[in-house]
């Protein structure tokens, strides 16, 4: 999920819930994001949320959630 660019929800679906089945063992998942996904509803609840449910599913791994966000986000103009 490193491209530094805005993903699609779906995108971002996709790819949480590949990298949550493609994983075994035990092990920590550190996930740093601003959590916004252009036009999509309901921000985290429109594709973080969901994806992040797959972790939660998955035994073993504590996941970590950073959320990063600039002065303008914070208090948009």
């Amino acid at each position: 999920l490193n491209t530094g660019t805005a993903l699609p929800a779906a995108r971002v679906l996709a790819d949480l819930r590949t990298l949550a089945m493609t994983r075994s063992g035990r092990g920590v998942v550190v996930i740093v994001s601003d959590l916004l996904i252009p036009g999509e509803e309901g921000g985290a609840e429109g594709g973080y949320a969901r994806g992040l449910k797959f972790f939660a599913s998955s035994a073993g791994y504590d996941t970590l959630v950073v959320q990063v966000l600039a002065p303008g986000e914070l208090a948009p103009a």
